[in-house]
């Protein structure tokens, strides 16, 4: 058995696998980790999980928990025996803090809660999970989720469950660890803020896992590294709703393409892999829309990086790798408050 303190990381989504990834590395030597992956779907947990190789793995050990896919009877069944799963994990490790990318994850809750029994010195840290750390998340105050959801929840569950008012602000969450913490919502009032990384060159841990990635989507490192402008696209379903939003981005990159730039794009990776706005066409070099974007930050110097405000910007803005500029769609909810934190984290915005 080890000597070392003993973290664990609850990651469901590949955001949080990337910080549990780098706070592991940093702390390589100092504590003992382990990567426990929840709310997974069957069969399907989320790829970048899978080019972690056991040779550049910073983790003691990795789990799945899986069937996120499920409803009804099956989905409680699923759950109750992951509590028996968890249980037992707990009883058999000394852990000293909890790391967890969402607190409203049933299962991630439970796990805190449990692990807090082995005493009152135990920290559940909150890692952040992005643009809602700032804005703080709408749907968690929508009566649907308040109250119906989460009566559901406490009458299959137990009624231990507590509904955060946006990610991270739950009962259990001791700490936040996030990028920004001056700007971070004023719903974590009551929980002690902390930046999450203490030394951002901790990014160039993710180069070997990087690699990896990059040579599955058979992408060629140095010509990452030529790019001078990256457009990450917004969802389909926002762009769908803004007028001449094809045209606007067409205009732009043709601009920055007669003017000798290279050009990369992104779209989101609910888009799949079909070319929407036909950007190609235009001479953009088309980045697979299911590669993990904050995979590439350490591989791209000096770019800029041109996109709606979302955690891929917030990321690349903090790593000091590119500059960013986030286009901005009037009306949209939330529209002020997004350039009133690009306007503190000193990123460009355009108005479109």
């Amino acid at each position: 058995m080890s000597d070392l303190k003993t973290d664990v990381y609850l990651a469901s989504s590949s955001l949080h696998f990337l910080w549990a990834y780098m706070l592991a590395e940093q702390n390589k030597g100092q504590r003992e980790s382990h990567l426990i992956l929840v709310d997974q779907y069957a069969g399907r947990p989320m790829a970048i999980a899978e080019s972690m190789t056991p040779d550049i793995s910073p983790f003691a050990s990795m789990f799945v928990l899986e069937g996120r896919e499920l409803s009804g009877t099956a989905k409680i069944n699923m759950r109750n025996s992951q509590i028996l799963w968890v249980l037992n994990f707990v009883k058999m490790h000394s852990i000293d803090r909890v790391l967890i990318g969402n607190d409203r994850s049933v299962i991630g809750q439970f796990f805190v809660k449990e692990v807090k029994k082995q005493g009152s010195e135990i920290k559940a840290c909150y890692l952040d999970d992005g643009v809602y750390s700032y804005l703080g998340r709408a749907d968690s105050r929508k009566p649907s989720e308040k109250y119906i959801d989460t009566f559901l929840r406490k009458f299959m569950y137990g009624f231990w469950y507590d509904h955060p008012s946006t990610v991270g602000t739950s009962k259990y969450i001791d700490e936040a660890w996030v990028m920004y913490p001056a700007q971070i919502n004023s719903l974590f009032s009551d929980k002690d803020v902390k930046e999450i990384l203490q030394d951002k060159s901790v990014f160039e841990a993710l180069i070997p896992l990087g690699r990896k990635v990059l040579a599955d989507f058979e992408i060629l490192e140095d010509r990452l590294a030529d790019i001078d402008v990256i457009f990450t696209l917004a969802n389909k379903s926002i762009f769908s709703k803004i007028d001449n939003y094809q045209s606007i981005i067409t205009e732009r990159i043709t601009g920055l393409i007669d003017s000798g730039k290279r050009v990369a794009v992104k779209y989101h990776p609910a888009q799949g892999e079909e070319d929407f706005l036909e950007l190609e066409k235009l001479g953009a070099w088309r980045l697979p829309a299911n590669i993990n974007f904050e995979l590439l930050i350490p591989f791209i110097k000096d770019g800029l990086l041109i996109g709606d405000l979302s955690t891929t910007v917030l990321m690349a803005n903090y790593a000091n790798n590119l500059d960013a500029e986030v286009l901005v769609y009037p009306g949209f909810e939330d529209s002020h408050r997004m350039m009133q934190l690009c306007q503190a984290l000193k990123i460009k915005t355009t108005s479109i």
